[in-house]
């Protein structure tokens, strides 16, 4: 085992054990935060999965698990391979394709105002929804800015078969 020299936690099980120990996991959440780890997801239900795989002689260990959550452990049914960029920053590469998906960068700061920017007059009344309703601009682009993410919106659970083809 590996010990941390600091606080003497278990940072490394090797091949003894294949689920992390509570320091393990302790650390693992300090480098990545308590969030999953795939770009583009703020799922905060988690499980730490290995990035070279048990089978295939992985470690439990601290530089060798990531924290995903069940709709991203697909990556396992794709053989995606896992690189970590920097603390909580991953790429997910499918070897089938070479397709890699990778962390969301940060959007630029703004250049000034958009009046300043554009030319167009945008005002409260520019945008009307369907039943007369004024759009919400602000909402409308935090909306589009998170890939449309929603937390009122309930998502049901894959099922079997749709995992079965997504595969």
């Amino acid at each position: 085992m590996l010990h941390d020299p600091g606080d003497g936690s278990v940072l490394d099980v090797g091949r003894r054990s294949r689920s992390a120990t509570a320091a393990i996991r302790r650390a693992v959440r300090e480098r990545d935060g308590a969030r999953c780890c795939f770009p583009g997801c703020d799922s905060r239900r988690t499980d730490l999965h290995h990035i070279v795989w048990w089978r295939h002689h992985g470690t439990t260990s601290v530089v060798n698990l990531i924290p995903l959550c069940k709709r991203h452990t697909l990556v396992h049914a794709k053989t995606y391979i896992i690189h970590r960029l920097a603390p909580g920053q991953y790429t997910f590469t499918n070897p089938a394709t070479g397709q890699a998906i990778t962390p969301l960068g940060t959007l630029p700061e703004a250049a000034g105002s958009i009046t300043d920017t554009h030319h167009a007059d945008i005002d409260a009344d520019t945008i009307q929804q369907a039943l007369g309703d004024r759009l919400d601009l602000h909402y409308a682009v935090w909306v589009a800015l998170h890939n449309g993410w929603n937390p009122e919106i309930k998502r049901r659970p894959l099922q079997r078969q749709e995992v079965a083809q997504a595969a």
